[in-house]
């Protein structure tokens, strides 16, 4: 799951279903393509959670968790006003 980022582009970002200690990039995909914005590790119960700042254009995005073992999930990302 993803927060709708703020007016400076924080978002936070949160996700489970991840092997323990997995590591987890986090891409945004979008017409022009995808973009790697952060990363981070999942817990031991699988769970990740990263505070992030995006600098995109405003408008709705797919958020995508991917894990270094294969694990993936996504979620969508607002961004100011997406119109």
């Amino acid at each position: 799951m993803a927060s709708a980022a703020d007016r400076n582009g924080v978002v936070g970002v949160w996700g489970s279903g991840f092997s323990a200690g997995e590591e987890i990039s986090i891409v945004i995909a979008s017409e022009s393509g995808n973009s790697p914005v952060g990363s981070a590790r999942a817990n031991g119960a699988g769970a990740f959670s990263i505070t992030m700042t995006v600098t995109v254009a405003d408008g709705v995005y797919s958020l995508w968790a991917i894990g270094s073992r294969g694990t993936e999930a996504t979620a969508p990302l607002i961004v100011g006003d997406p119109k």
